[in-house]
């Protein structure tokens, strides 16, 4: 579906006029300062158009979702990290797409993001053709025939004064008094690239938001034609928890032996050990957070059945937290041996968040309600990125293995030469004979629109 004249403008009044100054702050700012202070309010400027637009949500989890994608457009501000910065932005354009939907099932969340990144070449179209029928003319029809009509004389005087130019020296040397200087190509490409990307943000998120809303929610799963009696889901589930139950008690010493445990057993490194248990960690919570969407849909319990259901679910995870407890302890123990980096400070991410959804199972079984899962979910991920953010993971990574060169004498140069500025304050506790090269260069002044918490940390460590 494309955007045409007949199409009701999407952005209005002040949230119009909003959207032409965050625009025009991308093209001639954002664009060219460093990733700091400008980008972080131009992104949660993109919140702000789009309530001023009437697109705010209704309901209180949506907007906490909301709220949360503005907290995350703040990252570039604080963080010095690609990899920090790139994780927050997209999860908070998920979560504005997500909480602009009005949807809470798990359909609806899916569907969101969905239709939102699909869109985002027509959100350009729409943001354009907004503004620009916005623009007065004298019919009174717009400026879309007037600018058409510009951008017809553009090419045709660059056709044809191009040829008189190259057939004649004095015409050239005239038209070259006559005309300005040419602007820098590749800055005017860079700010329309992210003028450009800003307004597909902003026009996808709108027609989400009004799209999705004047469709209804979405249509979920039809009831099951056939649910399991007490005869068939009872043997199963007991003899699930059973096993788990016997695995934690019976593994409690490779579940938590440590360091003990690799030293005393043959063939086992760190590695190993780390390895085996974050691969139980993901295969065995995707396998449990299934179990309890199937038990959900599937199982048929009432009375005493739907109590022992409830308690055999809850059992289960608590022996999948005990798991997920287990590979977070892991670890930690091969980071002790071998130092910290950027995969293993994501993989406990990933084990925290996964535990985090073990609960929000545990809590819909108690709650005996799953219609706020989906959402609570993705509000869970949204604060498991702004924890991250927060926490300043170069720089603790850069801690981590600082600490262990000074018990050990032992550090990885070449990896902390990789970090970003973030890890500077850590990377100057080392001796300058143990620094990579640029670990002892300054960051260069951002300036205040690219001011940026990290960098600003970065010089005054390093005394630039």
């Amino acid at each position: 579906m494309t955007s045409g004249p007949e199409d009701p403008a999407l952005l209005h009044g002040r949230a119009l006029a909003g959207a032409a100054v965050l625009l025009a702050v991308a093209a001639s700012v954002v664009a060219t300062a460093s990733a700091g202070l400008a980008l972080a309010v131009a992104g949660a400027g993109i919140a702000a158009v789009l309530v001023a637009a009437g697109f705010a949500p209704q309901d209180t989890g949506a907007r906490l979702l909301l709220g949360c994608a503005a907290l995350l457009a703040l990252a570039p501000v604080l963080r010095d990290a690609v990899w920090v910065v790139a994780i927050d932005l997209l999860l908070a354009f998920l979560c504005a797409a997500v909480a602009l939907s009005g949807d809470r099932s798990a359909a609806g969340v899916l569907r969101g993001p969905g239709h939102a990144v699909q869109r985002l070449p027509q959100g350009v179209a729409v943001v354009a053709g907004d503004l620009a029928r916005a623009l007065p003319s004298p019919s009174g029809r717009g400026m879309g025939p007037a600018l058409r009509g510009a951008g017809l004389a553009a090419v045709m005087l660059a056709v044809f004064g191009a040829l008189f130019v190259s057939a004649d020296r004095a015409f050239a040397h005239l038209a070259q008094a006559a005309l300005p200087n040419a602007p820098d190509l590749d800055g005017l490409v860079g700010r329309l690239v992210v003028a450009t990307a800003f307004a597909g943000v902003l026009g996808s998120l709108a027609l989400t938001a009004a799209r999705l809303r004047a469709a209804g929610p979405a249509t979920g799963l039809s009831a099951p034609s056939r649910r399991l009696a007490a005869a068939e889901w009872v043997p199963a589930l007991v003899a699930v928890v059973g096993l788990f139950a016997a695995f934690v008690a019976v593994q409690i010493v490779v579940l938590f032996g440590g360091h003990d445990h690799v030293l005393a057993t043959a063939g086992l490194t760190y590695a190993d050990y780390a390895h085996e248990g974050f691969g139980q960690l993901v295969v065995v919570t995707l396998l449990v957070l299934g179990l309890l969407a199937a038990a959900w849909r599937w199982v048929r319990a009432e009375g005493a059945q739907a109590l022992l259901l409830r308690g055999l679910l809850l059992v289960l995870c608590a022996c999948t937290l005990v798991i997920v407890a287990s590979a977070l302890h892991r670890l930690d123990v091969y980071v002790e041996a071998y130092g910290a980096t950027r995969l293993r400070v994501q993989a406990a991410t990933l084990c925290a968040f996964l535990g985090g959804t073990v609960l929000l199972g545990a809590a819909a079984v108690v709650a005996r309600r799953a219609d706020w899962v989906p959402r609570a979910a993705v509000g869970l991920a949204a604060f498991a990125a702004l924890a991250v953010t927060l926490a300043d993971p170069d720089r603790r990574i850069a801690e981590r293995n600082v600490d262990r060169f000074e018990r050990t004498g032992n550090v990885d140069v070449f990896y902390l030469d990789g970090l970003s500025a973030d890890a500077a304050p850590a990377q100057a506790r080392l001796p300058a004979s143990e620094r990579g090269p640029a670990a002892d260069l300054c960051p260069a002044a951002d300036g205040l629109a690219g001011f940026n918490v990290g960098r600003a940390a970065a010089r005054r460590a390093l005394d630039c």
